[in-house]
């Protein structure tokens, strides 16, 4: 009888002791659980606070844009009231003189004399900062400035763009990249080409005045441009 009651308490001090060790396994298990639910969470949660992160980029830009246009629509009665009120420029012999060779066309629009200068020998790609063909073509267009248009006559550096959005470069958009370029083609004309800085009207079309398709390389490569337009006062 002792024998057989030693031996229950023997088997009862076995289980009570591997109690807590089956409890400390289930629990293990629960935590390690809980743990990978955190882990899936936190994965979750960064994809979804990258993806708003990238629509929210979108969003200011297409912000950006909107505040763009609407500036540039507030200062388009201005420009239209001013040059209704220019006359004609004298008008100079249209032969190139050089202009062709560095890469400028030259032609009449309407009232106005433009020399249009690619951004492909001016600038690279995102880029405001002139290349050494594109100060070569500047300083034909200075020395053609200069001889063919002494008096009361404006010139307007007019920025251009295609219509690509852009993806790696300093500015955040084409108007102000388009504005850029033209501040460098006037800043030469000015510092380079001992043009008084009077007569100067820098302006930033960016994409929205194009000459050609955006839809094949060559006509956004016509669309990148800087046109330097004569006008009268």
């Amino acid at each position: 009888m002792k024998t057989i009651l030693s031996r229950n308490l023997s088997l009862l001090a076995i289980v009570a002791l591997g109690s807590p060790l089956l409890t400390g396994c289930a629990s293990n298990q629960a935590l390690r659980a809980s743990l990978a639910d955190r882990s899936d969470l936190i994965r979750n949660l960064k994809s979804e606070n990258q993806a708003i992160r990238e629509r929210l980029q979108l969003v200011t830009y297409d912000r950006d844009q909107l505040e763009l246009t609407l500036s540039e629509r507030a200062i388009v009665p201005e420009m239209e009231t001013r040059e209704a009120s220019m006359g004609s420029v004298p008008p100079p012999e249209l032969n190139d003189s050089g202009l062709a060779a560095v890469g400028v066309e030259l032609e009449r629009r309407g009232d106005s004399v433009v020399f249009t200068i690619p951004s492909a020998i001016t600038f690279g790609s995102g880029s405001a900062t002139l290349s050494s063909a594109g100060e070569q073509a500047l300083g034909a267009v200075a020395k053609r400035l200069k001889a063919d248009f002494a008096g009361e006559v404006l010139f307007f550096v007019e920025g251009h763009t295609d219509g690509e959005r852009i993806r790696r470069s300093k500015f955040r958009s084409n108007r102000e990249l388009s504005g850029a370029r033209a501040r460098a083609v006037h800043s030469y004309l000015v510092t380079h080409g001992r043009i008084d800085d009077k007569r100067f009207v820098v302006v930033s079309h960016g994409p929205h005045q194009p000459i050609d398709t955006n839809s094949t390389a060559k006509g956004r490569a016509r669309n990148r441009r800087v046109e330097i337009v004569v006008r009268n006062k």
